[in-house]
């Protein structure tokens, strides 16, 4: 009985060692169970904290590559600005040389017209003076023969018969008129002498050279039949008088009577201009230095 009792007590201690240990593993699982909980609890507190950050950084991240951009766009909009600003101020310096160019030529013009005008007066207040001076001569050799007839008034004082006669001799008597003053005509333009005379069809170069010279230039432009003729000359060297030459005006040239038909002002970098079968020019420098004055002259 005692040996039967013993091994009953060891299985009841068997059973209770298993109990137990099973008691253990069902803790240590709730355990476990437990902190799995808890680790997956704060790994996806972890991935929310971490999900959070990455896009609070990629909204930072744009919100500068915003500015950037926004800066970019500023400075490009300034460029283009300043782009159209250098070519409307380029447009606006080329208008306001252009008008410069105009407004030169205009005022070379109006000198020359002053200079005209000028030249005009003093003509006429020559041939003034002139005509004061013939009535001044006329008017002192009339007083030469009104001499007797104060004679004859002095005469009357002292003697009445006498007087009678002289003063009636008066009467009838009329002293020679004295001879009329005419102004002298005038003698029409100056005659403008040719220095030389050139031809572009066989010695271009030298036509050139020749107007280089000084004085004034027949060149005969013969090319391809045209038959035009230029009198030509720099305006320092013998060919300032063309700055004064105006449309309906006089031109001597050679012996030649010519009238001025119209007139033109044409650029020196690109000196080219229509022109007709026979017809004769009269060319010269402007005071600008960039232009030309040409002159059409008809025959008279």
């Amino acid at each position: 009985m005692t040996i039967f009792h013993t091994r009953e007590s060891h299985t009841h201690k068997f059973r209770t060692l298993t109990f137990c240990i099973a008691l253990c593993d069902i803790a240590i699982a709730i355990g476990l169970s437990f902190s799995i909980s808890t680790a997956s609890a704060y790994a996806g507190e972890l991935k929310a904290q971490s999900t959070q950050r990455i896009h609070e950084a990629a909204k930072a991240r744009l919100e500068i590559l915003q500015r950037n951009l926004a800066a970019e766009k500023y400075h490009a909009d300034a460029l283009l600005h300043h782009d159209d600003a250098r070519i409307v101020a380029s447009h606006r310096l080329q208008r306001a040389s252009s008008i410069k160019s105009g407004a030169t030529g205009m005022v070379h013009t109006l000198k020359a017209r002053q200079a005209a005008a000028k030249k005009a007066k003093a003509e006429k207040a020559a041939k003034a003076a002139a005509a004061a001076a013939a009535r001044t001569a006329s008017y002192s050799t009339t007083s030469t023969y009104t001499a007797a007839p104060s004679y004859a008034r002095s005469a009357y004082r002292s003697n009445a018969g006498t007087s009678y006669t002289r003063a009636r001799t008066r009467s009838t008597y009329s002293a020679p008129r004295a001879p009329r003053y005419s102004a002298p005509r005038t003698q029409g333009p100056a005659n403008h002498g040719i220095a030389r005379t050139c031809s572009t069809s066989n010695q271009p170069a030298a036509c050139q050279s020749s107007v280089n010279g000084g004085g004034l230039v027949q060149i005969n432009a013969g090319n391809r039949g045209a038959n035009i003729t230029v009198y030509a000359a720099h305006d320092n060297a013998g060919g300032a008088w063309i700055q004064g030459v105006n449309n309906g005006d006089a031109v001597k040239i050679g012996g030649r009577s010519y009238k001025a038909a119209q007139t033109r002002h044409i650029s020196k970098s690109n000196p080219q201009m229509a022109t007709q079968k026979g017809q004769v020019w009269l060319q010269t420098c402007e005071k600008n230095g960039t232009t030309m004055k040409l002159v059409l002259l008809q025959r008279r």
